[in-house]
């Protein structure tokens, strides 16, 4: 995979996470245009990179639980 595509993953995701728009994974893999294999290995990665995030069964999507978290590439 191109690098830039890679990051524009990971920023695309930091924003659906912020929104609150991210839906489950599989609605969250359509947005992206990726497997939902793909989505968690994209959320490991930002995971690795410091975010605490979780996801909000009820509610169906995922959060930050510390919202210092900042994404910068």
């Amino acid at each position: 995979m191109e690098i830039l595509a890679h990051i524009e993953q990971l920023k695309y995701l930091d924003w659906t996470i912020r929104q609150h728009a991210s839906g489950t994974p599989k609605q969250l893999a359509i947005k992206m245009g990726v497997s939902v294999a793909t989505v968690y290995r994209r959320i490991y990665e930002l995971k690795k990179l410091g975010a605490h995030i979780k996801y909000i069964k009820r509610q169906q999507h995922y959060i930050y639980t510390d919202e210092s978290f900042t994404l910068k590439f």
